[in-house]
């Protein structure tokens, strides 16, 4: 059975490290057969502490000063013993079958470079906003058509990218590591590198992973708005367009941007635009929220709406930005 290695990068993580912890050390593989790496991105909310109070050799510390996301997973897979790495985010609980089912999954299927899970999005908080975020965060209407987040199938789907990511030890000798430029999307760069080298990615049905949303509107448009800011520098790097779907916030900021000119050269007109806006956000979420209650979907309607334009907007500015500006700077670095 081979040695797996689970590498997470993390900071300022005390809200959920506790809980997350526990799913990893509750897992059903092996005890002697699991490492797992903390790469600790300079916590200062007590994250750090509570990893060092733990009495368990099989954890591991390793200082991610840059406290790049990129960076992190890089030294923490250098560091790493395993046959087979796993790389698990702090946001999420596990099932106890996760590491047996992924690593017996990779370790068996030959030209597959990357298998993955779908996520089921739960509220960071017990607020109606924390909700709307996370309905938002698993709905079409938000993230498109994201398979692992939206997407309802039964067996295995050959995809484009998958959370998290379960990879053979070799692959990272094979394409290299992930890119350090990068302090968002670099997932999806690597993604799209594992692809190009001629490797298949797994999305799986059969387990699925709890993921917590951000708790509040800020700090989820900061997250959507680092996410638009590094896409064109991912696009560049790899000499293609990823998605379609990539275009649609930097085209509604384009649009916002009109109907707000001729607001004020053309109120009626301008006002015409903002208001089919309007119109067809609303529509959008009502029909997002059919699967709840009746009296949910109305006190939910307003902030869905409301969480959906800043999240496609956040993006849509950080992609302006970063078409134009090389999105290296001190206000990049991984947050929560």
């Amino acid at each position: 059975m081979n040695i797996v290695t689970i590498v997470v990068p993390c900071r300022n993580e005390i809200d959920y490290i506790s809980s997350f912890i526990d799913s990893i050390l509750s897992q059903d593989y092996p005890r002697d057969k699991i490492e797992i790496i903390i790469a600790d991105g300079v916590s200062n909310d007590g994250t750090r502490e509570f990893l060092l109070s733990l009495d368990d050799d099989r954890i591991k510390i390793v200082d991610n000063v840059d406290q790049y996301v990129s960076q992190g997973l890089n030294t923490a897979i250098k560091s790493a013993s395993g046959d087979i790495v796993m790389r698990m985010d702090v946001h999420c609980i596990y099932p106890t079958s996760y590491v047996s089912i992924l690593s017996a999954y990779i370790s068996s299927k030959e030209g597959v470079g990357n298998v993955g899970v779908c996520c089921e999005t739960l509220a960071g908080d017990s607020t109606a906003m924390a909700e709307a975020i996370s309905l938002v965060a698993a709905s079409v209407v938000g993230v498109g058509n994201s398979a692992f987040r939206t997407a309802k199938f039964e067996g295995v789907k050959c995809v484009d990218t998958v959370p998290f990511g379960c990879w053979k030890r070799s692959l990272f000798d094979d394409i290299g590591y992930f890119d350090t430029e990068l302090a968002r999307n670099q997932d999806d760069e690597f993604n799209q590198r594992i692809l190009k080298a001629g490797y298949e990615i797994h999305l799986i049905s059969n387990i699925v992973v709890k993921y917590f949303a951000r708790k509040n509107v800020r700090s989820h448009a900061k997250m959507f708005y680092q996410y638009g800011l590094f896409k064109p520098l991912a696009n560049k790097k790899l000499r293609k367009l990823t998605t379609a779907r990539q275009l649609a916030p930097p085209a509604l900021v384009l649009y916002v941007l009109t109907a707000l000119y001729l607001l004020a050269i053309n109120p009626f007109l301008g006002g015409e635009l903002i208001a089919l806006m309007i119109a067809s956000y609303f529509s959008a979420s009502y029909i997002s929220l059919r699967k709840v209650t009746f009296i949910k979907r109305v006190s939910l309607l307003f902030p869905f709406m409301y969480v959906a334009i800043v999240t496609h907007l956040s993006y849509g500015l950080g992609y302006w930005r970063g078409l134009f500006f090389v999105p290296i700077d001190s206000t990049t670095p991984m947050s929560r």
